[in-house]
């Protein structure tokens, strides 16, 4: 069921076909127009030898995505004053990823250009999260002044999640679908209008990332991954507030479990590389996805497996949630001590699974 969020009544089944046809077709002419720019000016991802895919493939899958959330939300009227900051603070994201993609921005300063738009976003959007969420056990909650530090850290880490995780075809784009479809299963609310244009534009990009046919093949770029990130966070920490009946739609700490797979391999990578002193934005193949590869599963089968992983602890996390926040994060904490004994014996786990 689809209904409009922040208490707006819920959608006609004609308006949500418009949604998705709209958004649909806007997507696959976007991705038509920009791929064709993006080869003239050279915006697009090149062969070498880490990077084995066939021929110079446009890096517009965010560019349209974005795009076509402007275009089908001014159509629709859905650009309220949240959806019009989190459009331009996204707007921002875009700029800066496609300048990254384009010339390689140095990472200082797409670090500092992040932290500052998630300052604005949440100063504009008044959203932070004030507590973990409720519990049984009598322990504090609240966050108190490390509310906005943790806010602005959440939101900066979850676009470079993404883009870390973004490493073989369609796989943050799925995470991002089963990031944003997740939380409806387990909820009694409906789709925003906003998420269902997502969504549709999303499928389409992934549908594009997918193909086999250099002609058609895209990528999402750094300006793609990290809007979604972006995009993922500020729509969660919204829907974790609390509205005028003081209800949480979702509690702040399943976030976590939401997006546990980008989180965790975050984690992991961070923490590998700095075991190994090394940079921890120097590129690598030692993510879950590669794993799978060099293992010998298939990229689309490695995307089923990854996702599908990502939903059992999406469910898992919702389960241990209902018995209180506290344990829940002791439950995640827990998560990121096994996805690192995981990822130190992988080859053989692996093999296992593939056999």
């Amino acid at each position: 069921m689809i209904r409009q969020f922040n208490g707006m009544k819920k959608m006609s089944n004609i308006n949500i076909f418009l949604h998705i046809f709209s958004s649909l077709l806007t997507t696959i002419l976007l991705i038509k127009v920009l791929s064709y720019v993006a080869k003239k000016i050279d915006l697009v991802d090149k062969p070498n030898p880490r990077k084995k895919h066939n021929g110079n493939i446009p890096l517009i899958g965010g560019i349209a995505l974005f795009s076509s959330l402007l275009i089908n939300g001014y159509f629709f009227n859905l650009l309220d004053n949240e959806s019009t900051i989190l459009i331009g603070a996204g707007g921002g994201i875009i700029l800066l990823g496609s300048i990254d993609d384009k010339f390689c921005v140095n990472w200082r300063v797409r670090l500092i250009i992040q932290i500052l738009l998630a300052m604005i976003s949440i100063a504009l959007l008044d959203i932070k999260v004030t507590n973990i969420g409720p519990s049984p056990l009598r322990l504090p909650s609240d966050l108190d002044f490390l509310s906005i530090p943790i806010t602005i850290l959440f939101i900066v880490v979850l676009i470079n999640a993404f883009n870390f995780i973004d490493g073989i075809d369609g796989l943050a784009s799925t995470l991002a679908l089963s990031s944003v479809i997740g939380p409806y299963i387990y909820s009694e609310n409906y789709f925003s209008a906003i998420d269902l244009i997502f969504i549709t534009s999303l499928l389409i990009v992934t549908f594009y990332n997918f193909s086999d046919d250099p002609k058609n093949k895209i990528f999402l770029g750094d300006a793609g991954s990290n809007f979604i990130g972006f995009f993922i966070a500020i729509t969660l920490l919204q829907k974790s507030q609390p509205n005028v009946h003081n209800f949480f739609p979702i509690q702040p700490v399943e976030i976590l479990w939401i997006v546990a797979i980008p989180l965790l391999d975050f984690y992991s990578v961070i923490l590998r590389r700095w075991r190994k002193k090394i940079p921890i934005t120097s590129p690598d193949r030692t993510h879950i996805h590669h794993i799978f590869i060099r293992v010998g599963f298939s990229n689309k089968m490695a995307v089923v497996i990854i996702t599908s992983v990502n939903m059992a602890l999406l469910s898992i996390g919702m389960v241990i949630s209902s018995y209180g926040s506290h344990f829940s994060i002791l439950a995640f904490i827990s998560a990121i001590f096994l996805y690192n004994y995981f990822m130190k014996h992988a080859w053989v786990m692996a093999k296992y699974l593939k056999s």
